[in-house]
């Protein structure tokens, strides 16, 4: 399997040195527009673009620098805010790689952890029409949700406001849960920056899972009908099956409906 990272950052770089310990993981590749940079010893530079066969295409940029996610933490509520301060210049960055991924065959996979995931997502493969297109996300909000609850549970919706399916009675006891897993990341970043070696090592567990060989359910943003968006799917092979059937009750449904047109909403004003 070979693997093609765009956006050889903090937490590109750290997912390049846990995938690569994977025995199905033969070569890992950098392809930076624009500029010289940096590689990685263990990664192999794509630069000019050569004939490789590419199985992965994870997209890890980020146009937002240090100094200015710094700034923008002391101004934003929460951390879905921060995440969209990102969009045009990521967009605009993702947008140049475009002409890139058309020509790549149809095996080859794309894994966005790029924010906002679930509108970058969505615009990859609507461009993308005949490829596969992820996003990863939902297993952070799983695992930060599941931290504040006390106990494994299953989740869906967007990055940073996923829904936990609880059976709660009111709208406001899940705004509460939601809220309290997102300040609790928002204080981190304020503090310590993005998380980074808990994003890479939750990743790498992503990786595995999807391309385990016996079926196994997985949080992943991937198209269900005519959107994508994030809920538990069953995945085995680098393949996205189908949804697992949860049960929500009336208000985790009308969330999910409403987080559904808010996404919808925020792709028409990019997807064009």
């Amino acid at each position: 399997m070979n693997i093609l990272i765009i956006g050889l950052g903090k937490v590109g770089s750290r997912i390049a040195q846990n995938v690569s310990k994977l025995n199905y993981v033969k070569e890992i590749f950098s392809y930076e527009l624009g500029k010289k940079k940096n590689i990685n010893s263990k990664i192999k530079s794509l630069r000019p673009l050569q004939n490789v066969k590419i199985d992965y295409v994870f997209i890890t940029l980020s146009r937002l620098k240090k100094e200015q996610r710094k700034k923008l933490c002391t101004k934003v509520k929460n951390t879905v805010e921060l995440r969209h301060h990102e969009l045009k210049c990521n967009l605009q960055a993702i947008k140049k790689y475009l002409p890139y991924f058309k020509k790549m065959p149809r095996s080859t996979k794309f894994i966005v952890l790029t924010n906002p995931m679930d509108e970058i997502t969505n615009f990859l493969q609507f461009n993308l029409p005949d490829k596969q297109v992820i996003g990863f996300g939902s297993s952070l909000d799983k695992k930060r949700l599941s931290t504040v609850l006390k106990k494994k549970i299953e989740c869906l919706g967007l990055h940073g406001q996923n829904i936990p399916i609880i059976n709660l009675g009111s709208k406001t006891d899940y705004s509460a849960i939601i809220n309290k897993a997102d300040d609790q990341l928002l204080r981190y970043v304020k503090k310590s920056g993005i998380p980074v070696k808990k994003t890479a090592d939750l990743f790498l567990e992503f990786f595995k899972t999807l391309n385990s060989k016996k079926e196994k359910v997985l949080n992943v943003c991937a198209l269900n009908k005519d959107i994508c968006i994030s809920r538990p799917f069953w995945v085995k092979n680098g393949k996205i099956l189908k949804p697992l059937k949860i049960n929500l009750n009336k208000i985790e449904e009308k969330l999910f409906i409403k987080q559904k047109r808010l996404l919808h909403s925020n792709l028409s004003k990019i997807v064009k």
